[in-house]
């Protein structure tokens, strides 16, 4: 477990074999979740949105999927999405969809308990046609009708949009091998048997497509694309270093109860160590005692009287 924040000092002492009491300290700055949180309100968790697809429907509206990620870049369930008075829940994959959207601009915006509140904006390219016959001029060929609608922009986590377009007639039906121009761009598409294609845009801006086939009238359709790349994982804030009295910034430890033991034991080894090195050193006479005799030095000859 976490030890709160403060000075911890851990002291041992020890006698020796002099009858001398020694002792050794460690001390510890710490900061650790217990005490701040008792002491100040918890830190929000970062998390971060992005627009995943505009999906246009028959009636012109758009649905909106968005998706929303932790500070580990997870997807993030349970935030609650807001756009234009809709609203909705992300599920477990982090992603929810909202829906009759007409064209224009709109701000997104996401809570969630514990976490910080973001945004978004997005635009809505999506738009009913009234399918008319365009005038006809006498003496020229009569040509079908052909309209091109956005059906479906998908944004990458690079910035850009893959932009579906489809092409029908009169009657609603797909138009194949129809050809396709993006302002900006001078690439040519051709539509497939469903009578769609997808185009890819960079840059953010307002762009036309131009959809033409022969024996058909010419047709626009009009999109806009916001420059929104994927954002990085969020990061926790860092933590704020401690001051000491002296005023220099010295950084917090997160100990725990493992690195307390293991500083006492190195303590105790290091007391022990010292210990042992005191008890080796050879011992000094005390003053104002006599000394005892060694009983192995040689002793003085007993000569006779008279003689030295």
């Amino acid at each position: 477990m976490n030890i709160g924040y403060g000075h911890f000092c851990l002291t041992i002492y020890a006698n020796d074999t002099a009858g001398q009491v020694n002792s050794t300290t460690v001390c510890f700055i710490t900061a650790g979740a217990a005490d701040a949180a008792s002491s100040a309100p918890p830190e929000l968790l970062p998390m971060s949105i992005f627009v995943d697809s505009v999906r246009c429907s028959s009636d012109g509206t758009g649905a909106i999927t968005v998706q929303a990620w932790d500070y580990q870049d997870k997807p993030l369930s349970g935030v609650l999405i807001k756009i234009s008075g809709k609203s909705g829940t992300t599920g477990s994959d982090g992603t929810v969809t909202l829906r009759g959207f007409e064209q224009g601009d709109y701000s997104i915006s996401a809570s969630k308990d514990g976490y910080t509140s973001t945004g978004y904006e997005i635009t809505v390219s999506c738009q009913k046609k009234e399918i008319t016959p365009p005038p006809q001029q006498p003496g020229a060929e009569t040509l079908s009708i052909l309209s091109v609608i956005v059906q479906e922009m998908t944004y990458n986590n690079d910035g850009t949009a893959d932009v579906k377009l489809l092409v029908q007639d009169s009657d609603n039906n797909s138009v194949p091998g129809a050809t396709v121009r993006v302002s900006g761009s001078d690439i040519i598409y051709t539509t497939g048997n469903d009578g769609t294609v997808t185009v890819r845009s960079n840059p953010t801006g307002d762009y036309t497509a131009t959809a033409s086939k022969k024996g058909y009238n010419e047709d626009t359709a009009d999109f806009t694309i916001k420059f929104q790349a994927k954002p990085e994982a969020a990061q926790l804030p860092a933590e704020q270093p401690a001051i000491t009295e002296q005023g220099q910034a010295i950084p917090y430890l997160n100990l725990c109860v493992p690195a307390l033991i293991i500083a006492a034991i190195l303590a105790i080894i290091f007391f022990l160590w010292k210990r042992r090195k005191k008890e080796e050193e050879p011992k000094k006479p005390e003053s104002g005692k006599a000394q005892p005799a060694n009983p192995q030095a040689p002793k003085p000859m007993d000569l006779p009287p008279g003689k030295p």
